[in-house]
């Protein structure tokens, strides 16, 4: 099979920065609705559990579930044309979240925002993959999940701002404004690289999802580091969401201060966890491809004691440190993770599995984390916040078996994907 003709590093480098842009809005329009918890609840009387809902199943059950499909579609049609309309869906929709009247409405345009992102996410980690080869794909992959540190920061700091200045609902219309204007520059200005081009060969006609299903549970580390990951994003979206509301109640901060410290701390320890995940990964898999699984179990296990201390902080300064640490360390895994995931499948199949990979971190991490902690929050009654974020930390424990776990197959696994297909 002759190989595919890589990407120009000009031109790589140019399509990872907009890609990354892309999913910085993405994050932006997916956090937001986190820092605003606390005046839609005072407006609509709602309960922690409905908020939970907000904040995460109402987006992830369509997420998840969109993503399948739309993934199929990203391994069969232009990825580029794909993200642009996803684009348009998504912050359109959560541009309507400032004109919702109701509970009802803000949950179904909620349900807009997971539609829209279901179809871009896949497709972009898949184009991301085509313009790198392996040895470089942790630390591209990395660059392109700053965006989720970033992206989270800018949602807190602007996003309290706009609201204690001018109200949540002009939070929602405004920030949505960069993510429309994308649609036209990834549609304008980037081009769609050649299938398996990091690979070096050209990419086999996309397989039917039964096919790629299979390959997938065929792969032992890639099976554990999925639910690695989907316990990662349980853990991390849980954490997120709450986070605002922990500060407000516990250490009666108000949303102009919280969301700039926490904005600030994700952003900045958020990044350099990203990034040097990524670059860890690849430096410390030159000696043994193992290393990498063993670096993400070894960050996420970490994690557990910067959640104690974040809960349990009787100052600020004492949470902003455990908060630093569970920032920092959580974000290690994305990038880095995902990266992994994608060299363990075939070019072809790539866009399809990283839906598959949505359907799960999302469906049951997103979608689950939020609502999950409410629940917990509920049930314990007042003063319960901190103990059921503790909770849902501690289940990273779990994680950190799996990618241990993973380590053990990684190596033949790496091998069976990267193989050439006749």
């Amino acid at each position: 099979m002759a190989a595919a003709p890589v990407s120009r590093p000009v031109r790589a480098h140019y399509t990872l920065v907009v890609l990354t842009l892309i999913y910085l809005c993405s994050n932006i329009d997916r956090s937001l609705m986190a820092v605003l918890l606390e005046p839609i609840r005072h407006e609509f009387g709602l309960s922690d559990t409905q908020l939970g809902l907000l904040s995460g199943l109402a987006f992830a059950v369509v997420f998840g579930t969109a993503g399948i499909p739309l993934g199929i579609l990203a391994d069969r049609t232009s990825r580029r044309k794909l993200i642009a309309a996803a684009l348009v869906v998504w912050a359109g929709a959560s541009a309507l979240c400032g004109v919702a009247q109701n509970f009802v409405q803000l949950l179904l345009f909620r349900v807009g925002v997971g539609a829209g992102e279901a179809a871009g996410s896949p497709a972009a980690m898949s184009m991301v993959s085509d313009l790198y080869p392996a040895h470089q794909r942790g630390t591209a992959m990395a660059f392109y999940y700053l965006a989720t540190a970033i992206g989270a920061a800018a949602a807190f700091a602007a996003g309290g701002w706009l609201s204690d200045h001018y109200g949540w609902r002009a939070a929602f219309i405004l920030l949505s404004v960069p993510g429309l204007l994308l649609a036209f520059v990834v549609w304008l200005t980037v081009r769609e690289p050649a299938r398996g081009a990091g690979d070096g060969q050209a990419a086999s006609p996309s397989p039917p999802l039964r096919e790629v299903v299979r390959f997938i549970t065929s792969q032992r580390a890639l099976l554990l580091i999925f639910g690695a990951l989907t316990i990662n994003s349980f853990v991390a979206s849980g954490m997120s969401a709450w986070i605002t509301s922990f500060l407000v109640r516990a250490h009666g901060m108000t949303l102009e201060a919280a969301g700039p410290l926490i904005g600030s701390v994700y952003g900045v320890l958020g990044m350099a966890g990203t990034f040097l995940g990524g670059v860890l990964s690849d430096l410390l898999a030159r000696r043994d491809e193992r290393a990498r699984a063993w670096l993400l179990g070894g960050s996420t296990l970490l994690s557990v004691p910067a959640v104690l201390l974040l809960v349990q902080a009787t100052t600020i300064p004492m949470a902003a440190t455990g908060l630093a640490g569970f920032a920092f360390l959580t974000a290690v895994p994305f990038g880095a993770g995902y990266a992994v995931c994608q060299s363990l499948v075939r070019p072809a199949m790539r866009a399809t599995s990283a839906a598959i990979m949505y359907l799960l971190t999302n469906l049951v991490g997103y979608g689950l984390g939020p609502p999950g902690i409410g629940l917990g929050s509920d049930w314990l009654g007042a003063g319960g916040l901190g103990s059921a974020m503790f909770a849902a930390g501690s289940i990273n424990l779990l994680s950190a078996l799996f990618y241990v776990m993973a380590a053990r197959s990684i190596r033949a696994d790496f091998r069976t994907a990267a193989a050439p297909q006749p």
